[in-house]
């Protein structure tokens, strides 16, 4: 299982349309947010291999998207 976590400008209005976009990305995949925390985390756990394709989906959507590192 990969593990991704991603520093985001996501706000709560914009779940539905990412979880719409992940959803499509990533169908087997988990994901949940952090907006609370100041980079507005993103966590997506699939079993692909998703990292870029979740940064490059979100940002053709105007969302900062920036994988953190561990």
């Amino acid at each position: 299982m990969n593990v991704y976590v991603y520093r985001t400008s996501l706000r709560p209005a914009d779940i539905p349309a990412v979880d719409a976009l992940l959803t499509a990305l990533l169908p087997n995949a988990r994901w949940s947010y952090d907006l609370d925390d100041c980079d507005r985390i993103l966590r997506v756990e699939t079993s692909a291999d998703g990292e870029a394709r979740v940064r490059r989906r979100l940002r053709e959507h105007g969302f900062v998207c920036e994988e953190l590192e561990g």
